[in-house]
């Protein structure tokens, strides 16, 4: 088995090095960590028929020092990346700090690591997905209903989204329609991606060039844009719906109305009938316009008001019922103060 990896004197030692000096850390040490998480996840041939015989094979052996510090090092399976509670997206979560030793640890080969290693989970999926998910959510930002965290989320911006990215664009070249229609496709299944684009949406909180009022209409056309993803596949999109519902409600209060606006906006519809998309834009600015606070601007809440009353005289009936109830008193925006 010549192509073990090189043998860490304590795995533990090597994770908690990592994660709390990394800027004391020698970029090999992080490779070798690699290499041992891949040996676990997908060991080679030899190397699984080897720890299967010593797993499965006699008691004393298994259980003898040596059978249980091997055991322990390439045993672990898909596991492996969170062995010891260590994970290394951990790493990603605050302000890099430059490397103080020679051929230290550089966020890009974090970055390199963590997406091959996401390949390599990819190869071995189980039907739920279960190491999958617990692998990706050390990745997920952290988004608040009432206010967002703008320095960790410039951070997770600068420093985990490229890997969601990387991650998306491996799985969608992956599942190709060669891929689909191989009965003998490897691998046999691949996990949604749909989760990851959520993650990757402009919210109006996140700090850009951009003026306040672009921000907001930059999210509804992105929001926009994934409602035409989910409704012009070709499988049901009831789940994808409301994940998305719930991430769009991940706005802030005070950007609501406006993002509603825009992505409640029926003047430019491409047809003279409303559209599967057109109607489902409308569904999620009706959950917008409920959750948002009244804005400071007057030219908003009159923006609001045009909105709602042309969804009122709409020809569509669950359209023109949503504008008349919102007019009525469904959102707070058009509520008189006092």
């Amino acid at each position: 088995m010549s192509d073990l990896p090189q043998i860490p004197f304590r795995t533990q030692l090597l994770a908690r090095l990592l994660r709390l000096c990394p800027a004391l850390t020698p970029a090999s040490m992080l490779d070798l960590y690699h290499q041992l998480c891949l040996a676990n996840v997908r060991p080679p041939p030899e190397l699984a028929h080897f720890n299967k015989c010593m797993a499965e094979g006699s008691p004393e052996v298994r259980s003898s020092n040596e059978g249980r510090y091997w055991l322990s090092l390439f045993n672990n399976g898909r596991g492996a990346f969170d062995d010891g509670g260590f994970n290394l997206p951990y790493l990603l979560r605050s302000v890099w700090v430059p490397a103080i030793v020679p051929e230290g640890l550089q966020i890009a080969q974090v970055q390199r690591v963590l997406l091959e290693q996401a390949c390599a989970l990819l190869q071995v999926p189980t039907l739920s997905f279960t190491y999958w998910n617990r692998f990706i959510q050390q990745f997920e930002p952290s988004l608040s209903t009432s206010d967002h965290d703008i320095a960790a989320g410039e951070v997770w911006l600068e420093n985990t989204k490229p890997v969601i990215e990387g991650i998306i664009n491996h799985i969608e070249s992956l599942r190709t329609r060669e891929w689909q229609r191989d009965p003998h496709r490897k691998p046999a299944i691949l996990p949604p991606t749909f989760r990851l684009k959520l993650w990757l949406l402009p919210y109006p909180s996140q700090l850009s060039s951009m003026t306040a009022p672009e921000k907001c209409k930059c999210f509804a056309e992105s929001i926009s844009g994934l409602i035409s993803e989910i409704a012009g596949g070709i499988g049901p999109y009831h789940e994808e719906l409301q994940l998305l519902k719930t991430a769009s409600l991940k706005c802030r209060s005070g950007d609501c109305a406006l993002v509603a606006c825009h992505l409640g906006d029926l003047s430019r519809t491409a047809l003279s009938w409303l559209t599967i998309v057109d109607l489902l834009r409308v569904e999620l600015a009706d959950g917008l316009f409920r959750a948002a606070s009244k804005p400071d601007q007057n030219d908003i809440i009159t923006r609001v008001r045009e909105t709602l009353t042309s969804w009122a005289i709409n020809e569509n009936e669950d359209v023109r019922m949503r504008g008349m109830r919102l007019l009525a008193g469904g959102t707070k925006v058009l509520k008189e103060d006092g």
